[in-house]
């Protein structure tokens, strides 16, 4: 089922647009999220991130999965923004 989320949270967080060289996807783990707020509190911090072009969060899997400009914005920006709003976050991956 787990595999299942993942992977529909991931298609939601495509651009299907044209793709840019300089786009990136990644996911991030948000262990602190606990309730139906943290998700949007998550969502609204790495969306003021210059550069970021999308933004899914989920409460039951715990993560959020971002398409970002790398020529404009990186990692640790996108890190930074979710500890700034108290929520710790790791890489899972980059998609």
């Amino acid at each position: 089922m787990k595999k299942i989320l993942t992977a529909i949270f991931m298609l939601l967080a495509m651009n299907f647009g044209t793709a840019q060289a300089a786009e990136v996807t990644t996911m991030f783990h948000v262990p602190d999220m606990f309730c139906a707020s943290c998700p949007y509190i998550v969502k609204g911090a790495i969306s003021e991130v210059e550069g970021v072009i999308s933004v899914v969060t989920s409460l039951a899997e715990r993560m959020a999965i971002i398409t970002y400009d790398d020529e404009i914005t990186n990692l640790a920006a996108l890190l930074e923004a979710t500890a700034n709003v108290g929520y710790e976050a790791s890489v899972i991956d980059n998609l």
